[in-house]
């Protein structure tokens, strides 16, 4: 099939001139996929009387436009309605464009009900959108408030994950199985999902660290989030891992059985646009789209970017060591070996994984 035949069914989409030529997606390498079924749907609302005291719409009207997909609210202000083809002209509040929809599609907006959501970093970059869904623990498990044996609650989690915080709630709850305090969780989850100006205020630093605003225009959301469990949490942490050690399924899975400390990794994986990140830490990943942890395996890393997905390798990597009253007052504490001699010290065994600066 070639352009002129896919333009010929699809050509009359209004999608297809609209958010598709933004700024954000021209030159982008973005790929839209189409497969049977893609068309966009008739309204489910349009046998619905439109009259009604709940859903009398007029021009000014500011609403929340419905079929246009579920990543985000789609919000847009009534410029003219036509009753005889029951649609209507809308100004899109993102773009200021002007589209015409269904009037059927048009849901007045409640600043009652209905609260406004903040923009929020992506992740790994903040230039990226929200990837494939990830790997979930069964449906038995969604539905019950009970972890799977041998696993934990993650008291933090977004099933959707539409802001994009994978890391930041990965580190959010790794800090609640560290036994910190509600207020120190609190205080991190704040500053993570705050603008970088208020994060260099906070943490009254001079400047906002090259490594955390890339070439002055990406945000790095795992070294932000590392930057801030440094300077305000006095936690240390590792240098990258070594890239080219972590093309392996197999190798990396030895290696992350082989470090003892909490790994914060970032997931290259096919059939996924985008990379997911987690925390791997004694045995098990901290996903922030999983209500519990999940066992890390051959099989759960194979397919932590979501299912039908495979691994392909780790984009970055590194270990976040607590410091020692938080070591300290981990429940046998005495017992629990964290690694830090197998990463400091030259004759380390897990030395070897991790870049020297």
């Amino acid at each position: 099939m070639n352009y002129t035949q896919i333009h010929d069914i699809v050509g009359d989409e209004e999608w297809l001139n609209g958010e598709i030529k933004t700024l954000s997606n021209i030159g982008s390498n973005r790929i839209v996929s189409l497969t049977w079924g893609c068309k966009k749907k008739e309204s489910l609302k349009s046998n619905m009387c439109l009259n009604s005291e709940d859903t009398l719409l007029c021009v000014g009207d500011c609403v929340i436009v419905l079929n246009h997909g579920d990543k985000w609210i789609h919000l847009a202000r009534i410029v003219e309605i036509n009753n005889v083809t029951s649609s209507a002209v809308v100004k899109w509040d993102t773009s200021l464009r002007k589209a015409t929809v269904d009037l059927a599609d048009c849901q007045k907006y409640d600043n009652e009900t209905i609260l406004n959501r903040k923009r929020k970093a992506t992740d790994f970059y903040q230039n990226l959108q929200v990837k494939k869904s990830k790997i979930r623990t069964s449906k038995k498990s969604e539905e019950s408030s009970e972890p799977p044996p041998g696993q934990m609650k993650n008291m933090f989690y977004s099933a959707d994950n539409l802001t994009k915080l994978c890391a930041e709630g990965a580190i959010r709850n790794l800090m609640n199985m560290l036994q910190c305090s509600a207020e120190d969780m609190a205080t991190f989850w704040e500053l993570a999902t705050s603008p970088l100006p208020s994060i260099k205020c906070h943490l009254k630093e001079d400047s906002i660290p090259k490594a955390v605003l890339k070439n002055g225009k990406w945000i790095d959301s795992i070294q932000k989030c590392l930057w801030i469990l440094r300077k305000k949490f006095n936690f240390a942490t590792t240098t990258n891992i070594k890239l080219n050690l972590f093309h392996s399924l197999e190798l990396t899975l030895q290696a992350l059985f082989a470090i003892k400390f909490p790994m914060l990794i970032s997931v290259e994986s096919s059939q996924a646009t985008y990379n997911h990140v987690v925390v791997v830490w004694r045995n098990m990943v901290i996903d922030f789209e999983c209500m519990h942890t999940y066992a890390l395996t051959e099989e759960s890393l194979r397919q932590v970017c979501g299912v039908h997905t495979t691994f392909v390798r780790l984009t970055s990597g590194y270990g976040i060591i607590p410091p020692k009253p938080i070591r300290s007052a981990m429940k046998n504490a005495d017992d629990y070996d964290w690694g830090m001699d197998d990463y400091y010290k030259p004759w380390g065994s897990v030395r070897k994984y991790f870049t020297s600066k």
